[in-house]
């Protein structure tokens, strides 16, 4: 199974790469989280606030749609798909 990863901004500057390519199996979306925090454990620590939920300026993208997590947590995945993490950032 291949699904594909982005991760875009300076996201990619905490794993060290813009693109990765998950090759154990998964089912969710949950599952691909579980298997990117044991390759990129300060990823996790950046996603989600004290309280465990995803922080406010994330944005996880399944093959072009918002997941919102944690409600899609199960979403399923399936090769091919591709996840991708972003910031929303602004200013003026």
């Amino acid at each position: 199974m291949k699904i594909r990863v982005k991760f875009m901004s300076f996201l990619s500057n905490i794993t060290e790469t813009s693109g990765y390519m998950v090759q154990v199996p998964c089912k969710t979306v949950e599952d691909v989280l579980d298997h990117l925090f044991e390759q990129f454990p300060q990823l996790k620590q950046e996603l989600f606030d004290s309280s465990g939920e995803l922080d406010y300026i994330y944005q996880i993208v399944l093959n072009g749609n918002r997941v919102l997590y944690p409600a899609d947590k199960q979403l399923p995945v399936a090769p091919g798909d591709e996840l991708v993490f972003f910031a929303i950032v602004g200013g003026g």
